[in-house]
C-alpha cells in the first residue's frame, strides 16, 4: 500500500497542473505558463521518491529523477533569463547526463556508471570552455580529456588486492 503513495502524489500533481494550465489557456488566470519547468522538476522528484520507496533497487529511477530535476532547473533558468542562451549553454545537457550517471554510480558498484559519468562530465567541461569562454581555448579540451582518461585508469585500480 505504501508503494503507491508516491505514484498517487504524482498523479494528483499532474491533475492539478493540467487544471491550472487549462484555466490559463482559456483566459481565466495568467502568468502560470512561465513556471512550466517546475512540472519537470516535480516529476523528477517523483522518480527520486519512487527510487527511495522501492528499496533503492531500480537505478533507472534515480537516473531519470536526477536528470529531470536538473533539466527542469536548467529550463527554469532559461525561462527567467533568455532561451537565446541555449546556443552557448547546450553543453550543460552533457553535464546533466554526466551528473545523473555520477548519482547512479554512488548507489551502485558497477564501474560503467563511473566511466560514463567521467566521459560526459569531461565533454561538458571541454565544450563549455570552447562555447562559453573562448574558441581560442579549445586545446584545453585535450587537457581535460587526458585527465579524464587518467581518472578512468584510477577507477580501474582495485585497492582490495595486494600488489605483487
Amino acid at each position: 500500500m505504501g508503494s503507491t503513495k508516491g505514484l498517487n502524489a504524482l498523479a494528483i500533481l499532474f491533475i492539478v497542473s493540467g487544471t491550472i494550465l487549462t484555466l490559463e489557456n482559456v483566459g481565466l488566470i495568467t502568468g502560470v505558463s512561465a513556471l512550466w519547468p517546475f512540472l519537470v522538476i516535480i516529476t523528477g522528484s517523483g522518480f527520486l521518491m519512487l527510487f527511495f520507496e522501492h528499496g533503492r533497487n531500480d537505478l533507472s529511477m534515480i537516473w531519470m529523477g536526477t536528470f529531470l530535476v536538473l533539466v527542469g532547473l536548467f529550463f527554469q533558468y532559461l525561462s527567467f533569463s533568455s532561451w537565446r542562451h541555449i546556443v552557448r549553454l547546450w553543453p550543460f545537457f552533457l553535464g546533466i547526463i554526466g551528473f545523473s550517471f555520477l548519482t547512479v554510480s554512488l548507489m551502485s558498484t558497477v564501474r560503467l556508471f563511473r566511466y560514463l559519468a567521467v566521459l560526459f562530465l569531461a565533454l561538458f567541461l571541454a565544450l563549455t570552455i570552447v562555447f562559453t569562454v573562448s574558441l581560442v581555448l579549445w586545446p584545453v579540451s585535450l587537457i581535460i580529456f587526458g585527465f579524464s582518461l587518467l581518472s578512468i585508469g584510477h577507477f580501474d585500480t582495485d585497492t582490495t588486492k595486494p600488489e605483487k
